[in-house]
């Protein structure tokens, strides 16, 4: 193929549009040296789980010039059977009917779902996705991206890309901008993308340093050529004359010998008796004496020690791991280590809580050598996440001894899963990327998220039935009912009632009649701000102003004037222009309904 095809052209990169779920991830021009033809090649990559029977889409294709030649090209991708990361479509060439086209561009316009449903494109711009670079080329150095992998997992490959939309794990896997961790190997995004290289550059010129001590001590004790073979002559030698040295005896003495031998008297034909020897006791052989084990100095101790740790953690038996380095204490890298067990254990634990909801799962981790983890949680939680959960929540601790009970009501002492493993995260401080995660498991964690960001957009009801149907606990429940009840009014539609028909216009800079206005509240924290929406024609503008949350008195200062703005006893929403405490101006609106 590369005798008779040549490439004539490569779309920079990848190609994707908001929301879409197949990926153009590349695509090549070929020209055909034998028929002169022009064919394009595209491989595709699935970003959704749903499986994936056809793709349609629409080339637009490009003369050196860059003017387009003719209509866009519309081909199909069908009989798929394709899931999340899988590539397709790189074996398919699509024929270009222009033989003058030298570019082209790509997009997706339909996809059929084995499901039945489907996704179509309505417009959106279908931009360039920067291809990721490998750990090697990213860092100008194997070595560094050796370290990368040491650190971070063997199945580490690229350097972690992110893009408006779309982010690439280091895995090669491309997730979605909401996706806080790889959905294939679960690496925390934000981690990923926060590696401190000054870090990875220290350990990574710290690893060669004790390599290359190690060769050059290897090297010291083995014995050079020379004198291996001197080793050889005089093992040859030390077999070789002894046995020189028997067969010229044989040779001289053997005839004297044979010539002394007295004959054996020969049988006669009297009958032969048989005595029968009584059988000997066997000589006893005295047992070898055990060879005493050689003793090894503290230094080599430790050594001896040190390595077998390290195959202790290699094998994720994490708390018996670390009991050695903590023992060690600064012995080589013993310190490192003992964090490193600490973490793996961590990450393994959010791991399973990034793949599973890890409410109502309680648990008490140990790091000691020979504690016990202990988690808890109800048949009902077991049958609701499958299976394999209790499985997978005791690989979590790797070889570290774990009792899982299903209890409806946790046992005394334990605490919830997500707190548990935050513990841990909390031990390691800076170490690697455990700000990360925890941060990220925080996060994770938080399930009355969805509440804080209704607060935070001001959508109140939305919030307030939220809250009224939230079962799991939470703290200041009858409070927060409250203060929702408090703001609703604000949330409204309003018309103009009485006053200065400009008034609030002028508060942004505008002089306008605002006849109506839409205004919502947004609690963040210790603040609630009131925002009013205004609109001129198509233009919109909005006013905002701040209170105490609690409060139910708005205001704003623009240059030496303060704005205000409440509802008064006859519930209309009553906005006014104060300087130097003298009241300006005024205006009153009330709801639309």
């Amino acid at each position: 193929m590369a005798e008779r095809f040549t490439k004539i052209y490569e779309i920079p990169g990848g190609l994707y549009a908001a929301g879409a779920p197949v990926l153009i991830r590349a695509g090549v021009l070929l020209r055909d040296s034998i028929t002169k033809n022009v064919i394009a090649q595209l491989k595709l990559y699935s970003l959704d789980t749903r499986m994936i029977r056809t793709v349609r889409l629409a080339l637009t294709l490009l003369d050196e010039e860059g003017n387009i030649l003719g209509d866009e090209l519309l081909r199909s991708y069908t009989n798929l059977r394709v899931v999340r990361d899988d590539e397709f479509g790189q074996r398919i060439a699509l024929v270009i009917p222009y033989r003058e086209t030298s570019s082209f561009t790509a997009r997706v316009t339909e996809v059929l779902f084995a499901d039945g449903t489907s996704w179509t494109d309505y417009g959106e711009p279908w931009e360039s996705v920067e291809r990721q670079v490998s750990l090697a080329e990213a860092y100008q150095s194997e070595e560094m991206a050796a370290q990368f992998r040491i650190r971070y997992g063997t199945d580490c490959r690229f350097a972690p890309l992110e893009g408006p939309v779309l982010w690439q794990c280091t895995c090669g896997a491309v997730n979605h901008a909401d996706e806080k961790s790889c959905h294939r190997c679960h690496r925390v995004r934000r981690a990923q993308l926060n590696v401190n290289v000054d870090s990875l550059r220290n350990e990574c010129a710290q690893r060669l340093q004790e390599e290359k001590t190690l060769l050059e001590s290897e090297a010291a004790a083995e014995p050079d050529e020379k004198t291996l073979r001197r080793r050889k002559i005089f093992k040859g030698a030390s077999i070789g004359i002894p046995l020189v040295l028997a067969l010229a005896a044989v040779i001289f003495f053997g005839p004297r010998l044979l010539n002394r031998l007295v004959p054996l008297p020969v049988a006669t034909s009297a009958p032969t008796m048989l005595f029968t020897q009584p059988s000997l006791p066997p000589t006893p052989v005295p047992s070898p004496t055990p060879t005493p084990a050689p003793t090894l100095t503290p230094e080599e101790q430790r050594k001896a020690d040190y390595n077998e740790a390290i195959s202790l953690l290699e094998e994720n038996s994490y708390s018996a791991a670390r009991a050695v380095f903590l023992k060690l204490g600064s012995f080589q890298e013993s310190e490192r280590f003992a964090q490193e067990a600490v973490y793996r254990k961590a990450v393994a634990l959010y791991s399973f809580i990034d793949q599973y909801d890890e409410q109502d799962i309680y648990a008490l981790l140990s790091m000691e050598a020979n504690g016990t983890n202990r988690f808890s949680l109800s048949r009902d939680k077991a049958l609701e996440l499958g299976s394999s959960v209790v499985e997978k929540l005791g690989a979590t601790c790797g070889k570290d001894k774990v009792d899982i009970t299903l209890n409806d009501t946790p046992s005394p002492g334990l605490k919830p899963l997500s707190v548990c493993t935050e513990e841990l995260l909390s031990l390691l401080g800076d170490y690697k990327d455990s700000s990360e995660y925890l941060s990220s498991l925080q996060e994770l964690t938080d399930y009355t998220r969805d509440f804080t960001m209704l607060c935070r957009a001001g959508d109140i009801y939305g919030a307030y039935t939220w809250l009224e149907n939230y079962t799991g606990e939470f703290t200041g429940r009858e409070h927060w009912l409250q203060l929702l009840d408090l703001y609703k009014p604000f949330c409204s539609e309003w018309v103009l009632y009485s006053g200065d028909v400009t008034l609030l216009p002028l508060t942004v800079g505008h002089e306008f009649p605002c006849k109506y206005f839409y205004s919502r509240v947004m609690i963040d924290g210790d603040y609630a701000t009131l925002r009013v929406l205004i609109r001129e024609g198509e233009s919109e503008y909005n006013v905002d102003l701040v209170a105490d949350t609690g409060s139910t008195s708005f205001v704003c200062t623009v240059n030496n004037a303060i704005y205000c703005a409440a509802i008064n006893a006859v519930n209309h929403m009553a906005y006014m222009k104060f300087i130097d405490g003298q009241l300006i101006s005024s205006c009153e609106y009330m709801h639309s309904n």
